[in-house]
């Protein structure tokens, strides 16, 4: 049975891939046949922030605060900078949000209570926790490094032979936190990466046309946790990497004919969590093994990824000419991401959940597009309806299962986390131009939709780290 399902699939994917291929030699066919310029679409690709920067292992050149000086209880005032005391608190009443990179230094416990959240609006920030000989404790209801994400500066323009592209979205803001021990008992969420911004033209009927790029998501934040002894998580704590960014939205539309095409933003990835020994604490030996305790109730989990951008376009119907021609493509949905452990650390108590992030998931939204409607005819016959085709974008892939070291020298896999699916594609052909007196009406255009790919399996385990008018439908597999 298994080996008759194997057939199956292949046939079907192989079957799928014809069809797909028989299309767009029939789009290139009829691009060439109106001398519609073909490189212009083939090389215009979505602006990307480029790949996430990893975080920083190193504490070297932080401060020493001096031993004897009074402890530092933070205040509203503490968004940026580098602050260092013999131990330092943030209570429960106090909420910051940073306007920079914020570092804090303690020599014995540093106690966090409140709230620490990210900038909305500014390039990737990191927060860094130190304590050089004691315990950095993220106590119950407290909330560190969350913080949302407005979507990237969009872009729209309009005139002939229009090219816009929105600007990508931003990377989300990193955490890391060292100490000879490290106890999390409330909530560590990484920056989500910021949407792509929205792209819109808005073309006369050109022969180049118009054409409309998404920005692509950012990479959602990640965690680094770095300890000497050991690391508890309480029946309350979450540590989850930062979502990506949705892609942006392309929407292409031509008012007279030509050609509107619209390409959405790939959303961005999610972020890692890392569970690493550290040799970075001054005045310590060389650590044997770090101890870690994860409670019923605990999750600790890698990043989501995000949704691809969607297109959406509309080809106007012409005037004494073939209606115009929409061709609208999604985009790639962000993979998931995992928790990755470094050596020298054992699970020696697995009572909670350690599972990978989600694929992005694109089965919740349609790309489109409309062809135009051919031109009426002062003489003879109508016009021809313009042709449409639209393609889904594929689903993310999920991050791969968590690999986890326990104390008995067994390795233990964490739970996989969910692929994304497929977008679904509508295209939607002109009808064809009314015929002179007893002459016959144009032909209408053909559509042609091909849903985006569900993800099929995730991604390798981590090692240890480091043609009617009627619309055509096709629902993401």
């Amino acid at each position: 049975m298994p080996l008759l399902v194997s057939v199956f699939l292949f046939v079907v994917t192989l079957v799928a891939g014809i069809i797909l291929l028989v299309s767009l030699g029939a789009l290139l066919i009829l691009l060439l046949r109106r001398r519609i310029p073909i490189l212009p679409l083939l090389t215009a690709t979505p602006l990307t922030a480029g790949p996430a920067p990893a975080l920083s292992r190193s504490i070297t050149g932080l401060p020493t605060p001096a031993a004897g000086g009074p402890p530092l209880t933070l205040d509203l005032t503490a968004t940026s900078g580098v602050l260092a005391a013999p131990s330092i608190r943030l209570p429960a009443n106090v909420s910051i949000r940073m306007t920079g990179d914020l570092t804090l230094v303690a020599i014995g416990d540093l106690i966090v209570e409140g709230k620490i959240l990210f900038p909305e609006d500014s390039p990737p920030r990191t927060l860094t926790l130190v304590s050089l000989t004691g315990t950095v404790r993220i106590q119950a209801g407290a909330l560190i490094a969350y913080g949302g994400r407005p979507v990237a500066t969009g872009a729209s323009l309009s005139g002939a032979d229009v090219l816009v592209q929105s600007n990508p979205g931003e990377h989300g803001g990193g955490v890391r936190i060292f100490g000879v021990n490290i106890d999390v008992l409330g909530k560590v969420l990484a920056q989500q990466g910021e949407a792509g911004g929205v792209a819109v033209g808005l073309g006369p009927g050109t022969k180049a046309g118009t054409r409309a790029i998404g920005g692509g998501g950012g990479t959602g934040g990640s965690i680094l946790l770095a300890a000497y002894e050991s690391m508890h998580f309480g029946p309350a704590a979450q540590v989850i990497g930062g979502q990506g960014g949705d892609g942006g939205q392309g929407n292409a539309q031509e008012t007279a004919g030509g050609v509107a095409y619209a390409l959405g933003g790939p959303g961005g990835d999610g972020g890692s969590v890392f569970l690493e020994q550290t040799q970075q604490l001054p005045g310590l030996a060389t650590p044997s093994t770090v101890q870690v305790f994860v409670d019923l109730g605990a999750e600790i989990r890698g990043g989501s990824g995000a949704a691809g951008g969607n297109g959406f376009a509309i080809a106007g119907d012409a005037q004494g000419a073939d209606g115009g021609i929409a061709v609208a493509r999604g985009s790639l949905a962000g993979n998931g991401d995992t928790v990755r452990f470094g050596l020298g650390v054992e699970v020696v108590r697995l009572g909670g959940l350690i599972a990978a992030g989600n694929g992005g998931n694109n089965a919740d939204q349609t790309t489109d597009a409309t062809g135009g409607k051919g031109g009426a005819a002062r003489v003879l016959n109508g016009w021809g309806g313009g042709y449409a085709w639209a393609f889904g974008g594929q689903g993310g892939k999920a991050g791969g299962a968590p690999q986890i070291p326990m104390s008995n020298g067994a390795v233990s896999s964490g739970a996989a986390g969910r692929d994304g699916g497929g977008e679904d594609a509508e295209a939607t052909p002109g009808t064809g131009g009314a015929g002179a007196f007893f002459f016959p009406n144009g032909g209408d255009g053909a559509g042609f939709a091909q849903g985006g790919a569900d993800a099929q399996g995730a991604l390798p385990p981590p090692a240890e780290s480091s043609n009617a008018a009627a619309p055509a439908l096709s629902k993401g597999n």
